[in-house]
């Protein structure tokens, strides 16, 4: 379960999207709403998650998070 202690649909306005779950997530997709995928990687922690977004522009995505067994679990962001 993720540490809702931001909502489902959050604003980003750092360069670091951050959050916690007690789930084990491994990769993450960052997805344009058109279905571009923008950014994807490998988490290196379990439970505290940070992802750069450096070179993102500001609107509105997707954010895909992956298990070991290729569950997944999708987010809505907007970065700023």
């Amino acid at each position: 379960t993720l540490d809702r202690s931001s909502a489902a649909s959050d604003v980003y306005k750092r360069q670091t999207i951050n959050f916690s779950s007690e789930e084990e997530f491994v990769q993450f997709e960052i997805i344009q709403i058109t279905g571009l995928i923008v950014s994807r990687g490998i988490f290196t922690s379990k439970n505290d998650y940070h992802i750069e977004i450096p070179n993102i522009s500001p609107g509105a995505y997707f954010l895909k998070l992956f298990d070991k067994k290729r569950n997944c679990t999708i987010l809505k962001v907007v970065i700023e």
